[in-house]
């Protein structure tokens, strides 16, 4: 398993296929690296193909300090850098559509290019009432049910069951601690009024 350091966290990636562009693929909250594994199947054959699990999440470290989008960013950032990977086509999952642009200001001379895919939006106006109300919901309803509805939610009528379910346990498994700290940092400066 290749695992690389960024800012004092072990880091899990792999690398598949060769080719160009390469695609690095930035998952979401409570997801891994794995969740990316069609994508992976369809362009490792004429793309090098990279996916990662962001700090907290997956088989890297889940000491949930520094687990924020800035934070989430560098280390895509250092991952690039660590492959020396070049004219890169960074694609983003909900969350990691965030951390997709984070990484794109501070790694944009690596890339072509950047993919945002159902961006995660965890609501409207002031971030502090958003991170109040998001800190109520989980006390009303504890964190096992409140990410069970947020992902059950997540999937249509006549989806995969076995991916549907599988998806649902491994949000489940999401360490709380890391989750309470990506609450506690709330949408800013990730609001569409603050990207330039």
């Amino acid at each position: 398993m290749p695992y690389f350091e960024s800012q004092g966290a072990r880091l899990f990636y792999e690398s598949q296929g060769a080719g160009g562009p390469p695609l690095v693929f930035v998952h979401g909250f409570g997801c891994t690296h794995e969740d990316w594994q069609s994508q992976v199947d369809f362009f490792n054959t004429g793309h090098q193909v990279v996916t990662c699990d962001l700090r907290g999440h997956g088989a890297s470290d889940r000491d949930p300090a520094n687990c924020d989008i800035v934070t989430f960013g560098a280390d895509v950032g250092a991952l690039l850098h660590e492959l020396d990977l070049q004219r890169v086509v960074l694609v983003g999952h909900s969350m990691g559509c965030r951390v997709a642009v984070q990484a794109s200001r501070s790694a944009s001379p690596r890339l072509a290019g950047v993919i945002l895919i159902d961006g995660s939006r965890g609501g409207a106006g002031d971030p502090e009432a958003v991170e109040q109300q998001a800190q109520q919901n989980l006390r009303d309803t504890g964190y096992a049910a409140t990410v069970h509805r947020l992902f059950a939610e997540m999937f249509l009528e006549g989806c995969d069951p076995k991916l549907r379910d599988r998806l649902i346990s491994q949000a489940e498994a999401f360490p709380e601690e890391v989750d309470a700290e990506l609450v506690r940092v709330p949408l800013q400066p990730w609001e569409h009024h603050t990207l330039a």
